[in-house]
């Protein structure tokens, strides 16, 4: 029955409304047309309120539905807020434990026979026939006191024939035919006596040709070909004398293809057979040739329309194989994969390949190479999904199971929607800013500014990407990922445009970018008709010799004072520095800076505050040369005061406070500051605090995860605005992880072509530092080596200045 009490009506597309009522919820109306006159056929589907479940709708008085250009569905409610719903992403169905009443859950393998049948496989559960047109559910298991029932209870694939014969493989029974209309099982199982006997009875895999012959994968077995009529079984193995032979004996998957070959993934490589002449041809895994098989082990084979096999691999992510060329491609996690082991591999209607992983669902678009994945929140019964437990039915519909069941869909056609992007915001030093229209002007002196934007995308705005850049700093695009923000410092005068550009959940991305034109108001001796004053005056000064030469003169001795100056600033910026590394028995924190050719401003400190705590600081001036040289003076002697000043005790907030008031009252011109990093660090129990302003993000090694995970925390300089709210991040450490400070010098590495080495790159080899190597002096000595490999020999512009954290195992 539909709900009476409908408050609004809207129809998304002909022949489906939704209908929102007041009490009874939200209603799917699918309308069936039925000809010859008759009315059409309502099917309704009921939504409504769970206080159970957070994913159910939020109310159920519905007044009011809309849909937006993204697909979302948003229903407002009267009392419940509102809800959201996706139109365009794939719905799933889930199976739990059906008609079975053991506490197995995870499936095995799953097979829609032509009727229409699904047929599962349960881990230790039996074999499921499930009748979904009529809801009938029949269950077979292994009796060892009937001799027609099952085999084994481990069903790992299942395979119907030309002639309609159901096969089943199990996880230790061997092979079973099943006799639909005599309910009974036929076994086939190994005999060490008969070598035309099946080779293993662990089954991994079944296929059927078009010559009536079944092709078996077994785990330690090899290939197995069955003849149904004579029943005897032909084995084919791997043979260490014979480079010909199957590749591998432990085979996982086997795929037959439109040109009738046979594709064999095993634990130790890929192998094809022609069975008309019975050859082999292997593909191994080698990793000192980049051509070879990208990883040994493959766990799945798919035929897409166009001729290229796909392969899932056990910790390679997929790999696509073109016969043709024979040239491996492969995708992982680095391109958008949900997790590098990949159980299953299968293709839909729309040319899109779809991927079962160790943590999660992910659909791979072939024409954008670009991937979407799916979770647990998205509507899987689960994130974790088994080998050899997947199908494609015969109307499309995908089956896809795991450990906690089964999910089946209906795959969609790709999203083209193009996002809108926006800017939503502007601070200057971490505060809200105004401007007008699509133009900003600033002062030389608000020189830390930062832009948020969005995605109006709302499918899933977590997941919405953004790339963004400053013509005038930077001409390429700096991918951002999900971060929704950027900052940036010490712009010159002059005129930039920054600009944004997003992308969606389905990987389309905007073609009009939004752009905010921002001009920087330089400082008098910067101006052009300051430097139209200067060259008069140059040539006035040429008019006189005597002139001339006393302007030489006096030119000689300020240059010659300037580079005293400067030399000065750098023996007492380096002067500041620690005196030697910390060595303590659960922590070593070493530190090193590489100087500019001029006084970047740089420093760091190791400062113990009592029996068991330390502090560890890295800063970095606004400016550069002396005045750079002597406010690292002031922030060294500023820090050892704030610790005086607050006490050993103190709290990371206290000290910053502390710092901050220090640096106010030290500097007269209120443009100049001090970036700044600080961590308290507790040895005795590895406690830590961190605090940073105006610096780029600390990261942060978990060693047991092997994740690095940078802490986002933002503010502005230090030493330039009285009010500031100290941002702080508190964590434990344990034995075996890292904590890296560093200075902007890294990211805004220039090489010889003017392009940013960039927070990506320094990310990508940061990470794959934090894998390789295991002290924080090979840590540091790594980057500045990778960040210098970048630069190639061009110098470095700034101070690069590293702190490396290690928490000894």
């Amino acid at each position: 029955m539909i709900d009476e009490n409908i408050r609004v009506l809207y129809s998304v597309e002909p022949g489906l409304l939704w209908a929102g009522t007041l009490g009874g919820g939200l209603i799917r109306i699918e309308i069936e047309e039925q000809g010859h006159g008759s009315p059409p056929k309502l099917i309704p589907v009921s939504y409504q309120h769970d206080p159970e479940k957070p994913q159910t709708l939020c109310h159920n008085d519905v007044v009011d539905i809309f849909e937006d250009r993204s697909g979302v569905l948003w229903i407002a409610t009267f009392g419940g807020g509102l809800s959201k719903f996706s139109l365009k992403s794939e719905r799933f169905r889930h199976y739990r434990r059906v008609g079975y009443s053991g506490n197995q859950s995870a499936i095995r393998s799953v097979y829609e026979d032509r009727s229409g049948t699904l047929w599962i496989g349960v881990d230790g559960g039996g074999l499921l026939a499930y009748d979904r047109s009529g809801g009938s559910i029949n269950s077979f298991q292994h009796d060892p006191n009937n001799a027609t029932s099952l085999s084994h209870d481990v069903v790992s694939a299942i395979a119907e024939d030309e002639s309609g014969n159901l096969w089943v493989g199990t996880r230790g029974g061997g092979l079973n035919r099943f006799d639909l209309t005599q309910n009974r099982f036929f076994h086939y199982q190994h005999d060490e006596q008969d070598s035309a006997s099946l080779s293993s009875d662990l089954v991994h895999a079944v296929v059927a040709d078009d010559q009536g012959a079944l092709w078996i994968g077994t785990d330690g077995g090899g290939l197995n070909r069955f003849d149904p009529k004579t029943e005897r079984f032909e084995s084919f193995r791997h043979d260490p004398d014979d480079p010909a032979s199957l590749v591998h004996s432990s085979i996982q998957c086997v795929c037959r293809t439109r040109d009738r070959m046979l594709w064999i993934g095993t634990w130790k490589g890929l192998s094809r057979l022609d069975p008309i002449n019975r050859k082999f041809v292997n593909y191994r895994h080698d990793p000192e040739a980049r051509a070879s098989l990208p990883h040994p082990t493959i766990l799945s084979i798919y035929e897409d329309r166009s001729g290229m096999i796909w392969l899932a691999s056990h910790g390679g992510g997929v790999i696509r194989f073109d016969p043709k060329k024979e040239e491996f491609q492969q995708f992982t996690e680095h391109d958008g994969l949900a997790n590098n082991v990949v159980y299953g591999v299968l293709g839909d209607e729309y040319d899109n390949i779809w991927l079962c992983t160790k943590n999660g669902l992910s659909k791979l678009n072939t024409k954008s190479e670009t991937f979407r994945n799916y979770y647990k929140k998205d509507g899987l019964v689960s994130n974790l999904f088994y080998w050899g437990a997947y199908h494609k039915g015969r109307e499309g519909e995908l089956f896809v199971g795991g450990m906690e069941g089964l999910n089946s869909f209906f795959p969609l056609p790709q999203n083209t929607n193009k996002p809108t992007v926006a800017v939503t915001g502007f601070r200057i030093f971490d505060q809200d800013a105004a401007y007008k229209g699509q133009n900003i002007e600033l002062s030389y002196k608000e020189n830390f500014i930062s832009f948020e934007f969005a995605v109006l995308d709302y499918q899933d705005p977590s997941r919405n990407q953004f790339s963004c850049k400053l013509e005038g700093l930077n001409e390429d695009w700096i991918y951002c990922g999900t971060r929704n923000y950027i900052n940036y410092t010490n712009l010159d005068g002059g005129d930039y445009v920054f600009r944004v550009k997003g992308g969606n959940i389905d990987g389309n991305w905007n073609d009009m970018h939004a752009a905010i034109h921002v001009r920087v108001i330089p400082p008098v001796w910067k101006r052009k008709w300051f430097y139209v004053l200067e060259i008069i005056l140059v040539i006035a000064a040429a008019m006189g010799v005597t002139l001339y030469i006393r302007r030489r003169i006096r030119y000689e001795m300020d240059f010659q004072r300037k580079t005293n100056e400067l030399n000065y600033a750098r023996e007492l910026q380096i002067a500041m520095l620690p005196r030697s590394d910390v060595n303590l028995p659960k922590m070593e924190i070493m530190g090193k800076m590489i100087t500019a050719s001029e006084v970047g401003g740089d420093y760091y400190d190791f400062i113990p505050l009592d029996d068991h705590r330390y502090c560890v600081a890295l800063g970095d001036a606004t400016g550069h040369g002396v005045a750079a040289g002597l406010v690292v003076g002031m922030i060294k002697m500023a820090l050892n005061t704030s610790v005086q000043k607050v006490g050993s005790s103190s709290t990371i907030e206290e000290l910053v406070l502390s710092l901050n008031s220090a640096l106010l009252e030290s500097i007269s011109q209120n443009y100049m500051g001090m970036s700044f990093s600080i961590a308290i660090i507790d040895q005795k129990n590895l406690h830590v605090q961190i605090s940073s302003t105006g610096m780029p993000y600390p990261y942060y090694y978990q060693a047991d995860t092997k994740k690095m995970i940078p802490i986002e925390l933002n503010g502005p300089p230090l030493g330039i605005l009285e009010d500031i709210t100290v941002q702080t991040h508190n964590f434990h450490a344990e034995l075996g992880d890292m904590l890296v400070l560093l200075s902007d010098g890294f990211v805004e590495r220039f090489d010889e072509k003017g392009e940013m080495w960039g927070f990506d790159a320094l990310e990508e080899s940061l990470e794959a530092i934090f894998w390789e190597e295991k002290t924080a002096g090979r840590v540091m000595d790594s980057l500045i080596q990778a960040c210098d490999k970048f630069a190639n020999r061009q110098e470095n512009d700034d101070d690069m200045t590293v702190v490396a954290i290690r928490f000894r195992e």
